[in-house]
């Protein structure tokens, strides 16, 4: 009997340093690219087509996309920070709108978390704006977070989830609308479930979560 098959391998395309947003240092790197391929007696004998690419850290063994690369880390530093801001600001007012009510004391709070997150002001009138036009658009920005948490290291999606699970909480109960965002948030960022329930325990036993 022939017994044949595919599977995906895994192949170094490259080698050198670069800069992990994870260890937030210089650390050497491996490309690798995934191809599948066709196997006869489970071997490997005729390269298929390319499932994609990926950079990986030699030191955390994280992965990131290979955009990563090309990464300046004295400009990155600046524009990271204006990202994860602006990611910080969006997932916030999604949040606030995961139950289809805004009021003005969600407004107030949602400034609140933000500066105790991030560490920056945001004006009342700020938020209300980028609340409105988030409604308006109606956009979706789960993906934005998922490609943005390739450049992102665990402590920034730790505060991410934060901020969301506070602006859920604040008005005392967390709506199943609410909860579902939360868990789509942790899958958009990559966590474990595990990760995931220890961030919301962290929080939730903080004076502002609830």
């Amino acid at each position: 009997m022939i017994i044949f098959g595919w599977r995906d391998r895994a192949s170094t395309k490259e080698r050198g340093n670069f800069y992990c947003p994870q260890c937030e240092a210089q650390n050497p790197f491996k490309r690798q690219e995934i191809r599948s391929w066709f196997t006869l007696y489970f071997i490997p004998v005729i390269p298929l087509h390319t499932k994609g690419e990926y950079v990986e850290c030699n030191r955390c063994r994280g992965t990131f996309h290979v955009k990563v690369l090309s990464l300046n880390p004295e400009k990155q530093n600046e524009e990271f920070a204006a990202e994860y801001q602006h990611a910080m600001v969006a997932v916030m007012t999604a949040m606030l709108l995961a139950d289809g009510n805004v009021d003005d004391s969600e407004i107030d709070r949602a400034c609140e978390i933000y500066e105790r997150v991030s560490g920056n002001q945001a004006s009342r009138q700020d938020m209300l704006d980028y609340v409105n036009r988030t409604q308006q658009s109606g956009e979706d920005i789960l993906p934005k977070v998922q490609q943005f948490a390739t450049t992102l290291n665990e402590h920034g999606k730790e505060m991410i989830v934060k901020a969301a699970y506070m602006i859920a909480a604040a008005d005392g109960t967390i709506d199943p609308s609410e909860q579902r965002f939360l868990g789509q948030l942790g899958g958009a960022l990559g966590l474990s479930k595990a990760h995931f329930r220890g961030i919301l325990s962290e929080v939730a036993a903080t004076p502002l979560a609830g």
